[in-house]
């Protein structure tokens, strides 16, 4: 019985490295998600550029809160999904994939960069990333209570798209990643206090027991270097 189980277990050590390997040909129907700017900005366009190099590859890809790629990963509802800041559990393996600060974002005309006081923020609204079981809630970050802000909560948004559109009402501010908020530094403002340290991170995921196989790999090592690429471009 121990040999049977060695052998066994030798084979799928061995089909294991078969499918990750990169001899082979990319091919195969593959679930995937993102939060919704991820999912838009990141994942399709790599996905497109990866289908066009293997034409056997075809996709579900879909565009969910940070909450919900974490739910169908541990339902083993998608085979890979990418979101922001989720807690590690047993139902899944994570990859950290990027880390950055989120910053302090607001439309070009909003009253509190007349002075830029920090203790005077909780004075104006906000708007601010709906909470979701098994993710980090930004607005509850330790680099709120260090500064002594408590954020007035004017609404929630499920993507960082809505939240950009909000802030250029000149109506609220919010939390943006750096790579975001930098990039669009033509439409909005920014502010970095001294002593704020608020990190964010985004990670690849998969259900516990699936092979990671080549094209996989593929796609987790695109979405890493596009986000280091585009965080470089946007610190210029």
């Amino acid at each position: 019985m121990l040999d049977r189980a060695e052998f066994i277990l030798t084979e799928v050590g061995r089909i294991r490295d078969e499918l990750s390997s990169d001899q082979l040909k990319m091919k195969g129907h593959y679930r995937i998600a993102a939060t919704h700017t991820l999912c838009s900005e990141f994942l399709t366009p790599i996905w497109m550029e990866i289908q066009k190099q293997h034409p056997d590859l075809t996709g579900t890809l879909h565009s969910l809160r940070s909450g919900e790629v974490l739910s169908r990963i541990n339902a083993n509802e998608v085979d890979l999904g990418f979101c922001f800041c989720p807690h590690s559990g047993p139902n899944h393996e994570q990859e950290i994939i990027h880390r950055g600060k989120l910053i302090f974002s607001f439309g070009k005309k909003y009253p509190f960069l007349q002075k830029r006081k920090m203790k005077e923020l909780g004075q104006y609204p906000a708007i601010a990333a709906q909470a979701a079981q098994g993710i980090e809630n930004c607005e509850k970050h330790p680099a709120f209570q260090k500064l002594k802000i408590k954020p007035k909560i004017l609404n929630l948004f499920d993507s960082y798209d809505v939240a950009i559109r909000a802030i250029k009402s000149n109506m609220v501010w919010t939390l943006l990643p750096d790579f975001l908020a930098y990039s669009r530094r033509n439409e909005i403002e920014t502010h970095l206090p001294r002593g704020w340290d608020a990190e964010y991170t985004i990670a690849a995921m998969w259900p516990k027991h699936l092979i990671k196989t080549q094209a996989l790999d593929c796609i987790i090592n695109k979405m890493k270097q596009r986000l280091k690429e585009i965080t470089m471009t946007s610190e210029k």
